[in-house]
Order: C-alpha cells, then structure tokens, then sequence
C-alpha cells in the first residue's frame, strides 16, 4: 500500500512525462512550440498542488487516526488516491478538468497512506520498530517511481 500509493506525488518528473504525452494543457501552446511557458506553468502548478496536499493531509489523518483507527483511516486514504487518479484518468482539458483536484487528491491521500501505516510499528517488539519505520520510509521514497 505504502510502495504504490503514498509518494507517487514525489515522483512528478515521469509523471509530468506521461501528462505531456497524453497532451494535457497543450491547448496553451501553439503548435510550433509544444512545450511553452503556459503549459509549463499550468503542469508546475499541479504539482504544487499535490504537493501542498500531501503535506496538509499530514495534520488531519494524525487525528483521524487517533480518534477512528488506523483502518477506517485506510479506508479513507484508498478512496482519496483511487478518486484522485480517476478523476487523472477521465479528466480532458477542453471539458471536464478536474486535474488539479485529482492531484490535491492523490498528494492529500498519499499523506494518509503513510500515517496509517505508522501505527502498526507499536504492535511489533520494541527491537524491531526501528526497522518497520525505515521501511515505511523507504517504500513512501520508491513509491515515486510508480510512474516511471
């Protein structure tokens, strides 16, 4: 969950990649120039807004876990990535753009994603903590390669 999940939103270059193949916001750019300052711009600002969900989701999942568990809290987090790289999949620029609330939502469950994973490191021995958090850590950091 954690590996595929949690920072995809990290790995924006490949991502950006993909978005520019399949020709999001080329509209913004006449065909000379495919990759223009507009374009750029627009792409930039969906990754600051994934971004900028993935750090605010951070504040209200501490909470929820603590008050409704870490499994209604999984729950949660897959309904927010799996509608936010639905909403990728069926968005069009010219008609229904719900790019940047896809990616809000992608960044703000990603963030779920990891907090919900973190309290299982209590049930383990207290020797073995320290491990189970290096690799929830480790896997939140490959997760950016999902879209590679």
């Amino acid at each position: 969950n954690t590996f595929l999940y949690a920072g995809i939103i990290c790995g924006w270059a490949p991502m950006q990649l993909l978005l520019e193949s399949d020709g999001v916001y080329s509209s913004l750019c006449p065909p000379s120039n495919p990759a223009c300052g507009d374009r750029m711009s627009r792409l930039v600002l969906l990754f600051t807004v994934g971004s900028t969900g993935n750090v605010i989701g951070g504040a209200p999942c501490g909470y929820l876990v603590d008050h409704l568990g870490p499994q209604k809290c999984s729950l949660l987090s897959g309904l927010f990535v799996s509608t936010g790289l639905l909403l990728l999949g069926i968005s069009e620029e010219d008609g229904f753009d719900a790019f940047v609330v896809g990616i809000f939502l992608m960044g703000f469950g990603g963030s779920f994603v990891v907090m919900c994973s973190i309290p299982a490191a209590f049930v383990l021995p207290e020797t073995r903590r320290t491990l189970y958090l290096s690799a929830v850590n480790c896997l939140f950091d490959a997760s950016s390669v999902v879209f590679l």
